[in-house]
């Protein structure tokens, strides 16, 4: 039953951590924030929750700065 329970975990955290990259892939940060923050909650152990709380840190601060930087680019043209 044990193995049963964390591979469903392991599963649920798999997942939105697999798509969580492939938005940062594609630039979407503040997506992929939401995604990590997802995988996080789902994570089975401490060092999947360290990894996912650290990479949408990441993802919600990079994204406002390419935000702010196309803004600023914008006005700039």
């Amino acid at each position: 039953m044990f193995k049963t329970n964390a591979f469903k975990e392991n599963h649920r955290y798999q997942e939105p951590a697999a798509k969580a990259a492939e938005l940062e892939r594609e630039g979407s940060y503040t997506q992929a924030a939401e995604f990590w923050n997802m995988a996080r909650q789902n994570a089975n152990t401490f060092e999947n929750q360290a990894w996912a709380r650290l990479r949408e840190e990441f993802c919600r601060n990079f994204g406002r700065r390419v935000e702010l930087a196309g803004k600023q680019a914008m006005r700039a043209a």
